[in-house]
């Protein structure tokens, strides 16, 4: 991502589109992402409602010559949004637009 971009919320915006196309469109029940512990800190706060945290691995990945904890968490259509009748989204997470 572009500096300029960092912390104007563009990630989690990409993030919902990429989940709803995919979840949207195809038979998937849940998309697992990963991250090192140190960036999981800047969208920590999402945790329940965004996403559910699948998993930690300890000291699991190098970057930068240091070891971090690796985190992966997992997205379902009830995170991003409302969904109908056959399990489709129908609108965004109020969470998602609330910075609008």
């Amino acid at each position: 991502m572009q500096r300029d971009l960092i912390t104007t919320g563009m990630g989690i915006a990409a993030l919902y589109l990429l989940g709803k196309h995919i979840l949207g469109k195809y038979d998937f029940t849940k998309l697992y992402a990963e991250s090192i512990a140190p960036n999981f800190a800047t969208y920590a706060s999402g945790r329940g409602q965004l996403y559910a945290l699948e998993a930690r691995l300890k000291d699991h990945a190098l970057a930068n010559g240091t070891i971090h904890d690796l985190v992966i968490i997992g997205l379902t259509r009830q995170h991003l949004g409302r969904t109908d009748e056959d399990n489709q989204l129908t609108a965004p997470s109020p969470l998602l637009l609330a910075d609008r």
